[in-house]
C-alpha cells in the first residue's frame, strides 16, 4: 500500500496505515485470525485517526483495497460511532465471485491449513508462505455482513470505487447490484483497464501501483483519487454496466442467486 500512501502524503494528506492481525509474516497469528479480530484492529485505528482529525479540525477519509475495502464498509455499517467523510475503495471484497463454491471447499478444510501463494511476488503478499483457511473464512464473513447488512446512511458518503472489469475475485456486476440495491448515489466508479500482460499485472485484482496497472493508468488513478478527496470533479469512465463485462459466473450474497 506504500504507493497509495505516497500519493496521499504528496498531497498533504496525513496517513495512518493499518496492519491487520497476521499481515506481518507471523503465521502463528494468521492461522487464528477471525473477522472480530480484524474489526477490532480497524476500530482501534479509527479511534486514533478520528482523535487526530478532531484535534486539527480536519476531515477523516478511508482508503482500502480488497479486504481493507470491505472492512471500511463493515465497521461503518456495524458501529454507530464510526463515520468517514469520504472513502476510496480499490476492488473492495463486497461482491466476491463464486462465493458458494469457494465456501463449500473451505468448509472441508482445517482452518489452520495454509493455501500457498501461486506466484512469489515480493511486496504484494501479506505473508510470503501463503494464506490460512481461517483468514479466507474471516474475509467471507466480513463480506457477508457488508453485503447483507449495510447501513445506507453510514456508507453513502462520497466514495470513489476502482474496479477492473476482468477482476478475478470481485464481481463488477455484483458491485453494481450492491450499489443499486442500497441506493448508494454518492458512489462513483472508475473502471481500471490495465496495460498488456506483465508479471506484475498478471492478476486484474491487483491495482495498487504503477507496476500493476501501468504508469499512464496509474497517473489517471492518482489524479482521480486526489480530485475526489479534494472535492474537485472528475468524469468517471462510466458507471458499472448492468450486464457482465465478460462471461462471468459469480455468487451474489445479497440475493443468494447464482448468475452465469
Amino acid at each position: 500500500m506504500v504507493s497509495i500512501e505516497n500519493v496521499l502524503r504528496e498531497n498533504r494528506i496525513d496517513v495512518l496505515r493499518v496492519a491487520l492481525s497476521g499481515h506481518n509474516n507471523n503465521l502463528n497469528i494468521f492461522k487464528h485470525v477471525t473477522a472480530e479480530m480484524w474489526e477490532r484492529d480497524a476500530l482501534r485505528a479509527y479511534c486514533q485517526a478520528n482523535e487526530r482529525a478532531k484535534k486539527y479540525g480536519m476531515p477523516l477519509y478511508y482508503v482500502g483495497y480488497s479486504l481493507g475495502g470491505v472492512i471500511g464498509v463493515t465497521i461503518s455499517s456495524k458501529y454507530q460511532h464510526v463515520h468517514f467523510d469520504k472513502m476510496v475503495l480499490f476492488a473492495p471484497a463486497v461482491a466476491i465471485r463464486r462465493t458458494a463454491f469457494i465456501m463449500r471447499i473451505l468448509s472441508t478444510l482445517n482452518p489452520l491449513t495454509i493455501i500457498p501463494n501461486l506466484f512469489n511476488r515480493e511486496g504484494y503478499f501479506a505473508n510470503s508462505t501463503g494464506t490460512p483457511v481461517s483468514a479466507y473464512r474471516a474475509t467471507f464473513e466480513l463480506a457477508n455482513f457488508a453485503n447483507r447488512h449495510p447501513k445506507r446512511k453510514a456508507i453513502n458518503v462520497p466514495t470513489l470505487l476502482f474496479i477492473d472489469p476482468l477482476d478475478e475475485l470481485i464481481s463488477p456486476s455484483g458491485l453494481r447490484t450492491f450499489i443499486a440495491n442500497y441506493r448508494l448515489d454518492a458512489w462513483k466508479t472508475f473502471m481500471v483497464h490495465k496495460r498488456p500482460f506483465s508479471w506484475q499485472s498478471i492478476f486484474h485484482h491487483l491495482m495498487i501501483d504503477p507496476a500493476s496497472v501501468g504508469q499512464r493508468r496509474w497517473q489517471e488513478m492518482k489524479a482521480a483519487m486526489v480530485d475526489h478527496l479534494e472535492g474537485r470533479n472528475f468524469t468517471p469512465d462510466r458507471m458499472l454496466s448492468s450486464t457482465p463485462e465478460w462471461e462471468e459466473s459469480f455468487y451474489e450474497l445479497s440475493d443468494q442467486i447464482i448468475q452465469r
